[in-house]
C-alpha cells in the first residue's frame, strides 16, 4: 500500500504539519 493509499483510506489530520520520515515509519508500522 502507497502512502497516498493510506492517507486516503484513514484521513490522516495535519499531513502537511509532519515530517515525511516520521509519517512513513507510522504508516509502514500500522500497515504492517
Amino acid at each position: 500500500m502507497d502512502l497516498d493509499t493510506f492517507m486516503e483510506q484513514n484521513d490522516v489530520p495535519g499531513i502537511e504539519g509532519m515530517d515525511t520520515r516520521e509519517l512513513t515509519k507510522k504508516s509502514v508500522n500500522m500497515v504492517h
